[in-house]
């Protein structure tokens, strides 16, 4: 995993946040057992305490965007990006931009990669075509302004919320898991209530995932076509 601002934003950060429930389980039921383990395996207890959440961290992080690019977003937008809002909003058919607006875009497109946007008859006839060639035309808009500093924003942005859901997905499960553990353990009823608190909470991210995808979605693509077509 390459850190750099992305990585540590937009993924790095979703798995903290996600990664409560682990740590409760960890800290609250699995320390004493673990820290022997590690003690008996590398001869200092501490390696446990350290090396445990570092290994939650990583994972839920490859875990929860695998979670919420290949299930949300996919589910949302397609796996090859040809309903994403950067290309609904190039297409014809849709009323986010002005005909001028979007004429504009489609020539720079044109004069910039060669790509020929479909025209609106053609477009009506085969729209999954017209939506690849939008979508190929996207792909190398986004190259071009990778630097943007207000791109870079809103994808960090996207991908922050788009992966923060995908986590929430375990740690719901994770939550669940230690409620029932906790309740068999008289002395830790704390431990359950927060337990509780973090599957509300998780849980309700996962009902709000169309709207925050499709919202964080628009504002990437407004910012990409702003700063495509002001470049």
């Amino acid at each position: 995993m390459k850190l750099n601002q992305y990585t540590i934003q937009a993924r790095i950060l979703p798995a903290i946040l996600a990664s409560f429930p682990f740590l409760v389980l960890y800290f609250f039921f699995l320390n004493d057992h673990l820290s022997g383990f590690f003690k008996l395996i590398f001869g200092v207890s501490w390696v446990g305490d350290i090396s445990t959440p570092v290994v939650f961290l990583i994972l839920l992080s490859f875990i929860g965007r695998s979670i919420g690019k290949d299930l949300y977003e996919s589910t949302w937008f397609s796996r090859d990006e040809t309903r994403m809002p950067t290309t609904d909003f190039l297409l014809h058919s849709n009323s986010e931009y002005t005909l001028q607006f979007k004429q504009k875009i489609h020539d720079k497109i044109k004069v910039d990669y060669n790509i020929q946007i479909f025209i609106p008859d053609e477009e009506i006839r085969n729209e999954t075509e017209a939506r690849k060639a939008i979508a190929e035309a996207v792909t190398l808009i986004r190259h071009s302004l990778k630097d943007g500093r207000l791109l870079l924003s809103r994808n960090i942005e996207y991908g922050f919320i788009r992966n923060l859901i995908g986590c929430s997905v375990i740690s719901v499960f994770v939550s669940i898991i230690n409620m029932f553990v906790f309740s068999l353990v008289k002395d830790i009823h704390a431990a359950y209530y927060l337990s509780l608190a973090m599957a509300l909470a998780y849980l309700f991210l996962m009902l709000l995932n169309k709207k925050l995808i499709h919202n964080h979605g628009k504002r990437y693509a407004r910012s990409l076509f702003q700063e495509y077509v002001g470049k």
